[in-house]
């Protein structure tokens, strides 16, 4: 059974960041129902620590301090992130992830790709790895959630 850390917000967060378009081209083409294809390959910037998403919470005032913070049922950190390099249609999968230690993460990054792992990363290769152009989904863990969520 999951358990949520807070009334209105789930322990783990996926984001999926929209990394390839499909446009109609059928009027430029004379085709109908053609589609151009391809991938965006924009930075999104995104918080490795502290992502809060009390903004967006409907009932907000609950969630912040006497001082105006927010409580840490509302803010996230990154755990893991998947990365697509090359063309949509072809390319290659990797991903880097970091360990959940007892009250929160840890912070060495480790990256995958395919059997190989490698790690912990210097403050660069997380730059490369985790930050990166190339991020394709995004996992967020609750910052007050227990360390398991049996």
């Amino acid at each position: 059974m999951v358990r949520f850390c807070h009334a209105h917000l789930p322990p783990i967060l996926v984001l999926s960041l929209k990394r390839f378009e499909f446009r109609d081209v059928s009027g430029v083409t004379g085709l109908r129902g053609a589609a151009h294809r391809e991938k965006i390959d924009s930075f999104v910037d995104f918080p490795i620590d502290g992502l809060d998403l009390a903004q967006f919470c409907q009932d907000s005032t609950t969630d912040n301090n006497s001082d105006g913070s927010s409580n840490s049922s509302t803010i996230y950190d990154l755990f893991a992130v998947c990365n697509h390099y090359g063309r949509m249609g072809f390319g290659h999968y990797t991903a880097a992830a970091r360990d959940w230690e007892g009250s929160g993460l840890s912070t060495q990054w480790y990256s995958y790709d395919d059997n190989d792992v490698s790690g912990p990363l210097t403050p660069s290769e997380i730059e490369a790895e985790v930050h990166s152009r190339n991020a394709y989904i995004l996992f967020y863990r609750q910052r007050s959630c227990p360390s398991t969520l049996d």
